[in-house]
């Protein structure tokens, strides 16, 4: 698995961080080795936290508090996907992929969100043919799930955990506690 794709004249780009459409976000995600099951092709694209959770579930490793799910769970639960990139952010759910633009205000306002576009991959796998205004229910379907995912990225829900001496002493001698 990799971490972003590159663009080779698609969307008038070269390389990638430049934009969030497919080229530069899609990438292989393959595992193999022992507890892997052989040629078990996915019919979903996984998202990249999964890699991590996948690795630590066939090692055996708690994955106790880690995000993601395991690709080789038969209870696998696609989601919709989220990629963001400094100023924008793009949802692929089901068939449909939303770019949208994303600003922070510096006066501790909430975000904003400008909606942009939208594909139907099913029909425009190349993105190209942009149907926001036919769809306004999809397009708030995917509103949601933003607001969702930066809700529990500002506000994570991380709970509380108790120290050892030793933890406390090593993050007191690096001074993060008093």
């Amino acid at each position: 698995f990799s971490d972003h794709g590159e663009g080779f004249g698609e969307h008038g780009n070269v390389e990638h961080g430049n934009t969030l459409y497919n080229e530069e976000i899609l990438v292989p995600f393959v595992i193999a080795g022992p507890g892997v099951p052989e040629s078990n092709e996915l019919g979903y694209a996984p998202d990249l936290i999964d890699a991590t959770f996948t690795m630590l579930d066939l090692a055996g490793v708690s994955t106790a508090n880690v995000d993601g799910q395991s690709v080789v769970d038969n209870n696998y639960e696609v989601r919709p996907a989220i990629s963001f990139m400094i100023d924008h952010v793009a949802v692929f759910a089901g068939d449909y992929k939303m770019h949208a633009k994303l600003v922070y205000p510096e006066d501790g306002q909430p975000y904003q969100l400008t909606p942009l576009l939208l594909f139907d991959l099913s029909n425009d796998a190349d993105e190209k043919i942009n149907i926001i205004e036919q769809h306004p229910e999809v397009i708030a379907a995917m509103e949601k799930t933003v607001a969702q995912r930066m809700e529990n990225d500002m506000y994570p829900h991380i709970s509380e955990r108790e120290l050892t001496a030793k933890q406390e002493e090593w993050l007191g001698a690096l001074g993060y506690t008093d």
